[in-house]
């Protein structure tokens, strides 16, 4: 399953990121929630 991550700090996105994928978890990053959204409505996914 892969998380989405959605933070227009890029130093906090990044932090967020690598530790999710330390715990072995996949990570799909977007620098804010629009892009998020569009992300979401392209891919399929639910939250």
């Amino acid at each position: 399953m892969e998380i989405p991550l959605a933070d227009d700090d890029t130093g906090t996105r990044e932090l967020i990121k690598r530790v999710l994928e330390s715990d072995g978890h996949s990570v799909s990053i977007a620098q804010d929630s629009a892009e998020a959204a569009d992300r979401i409505a392209v891919e399929g996914k639910s939250l």
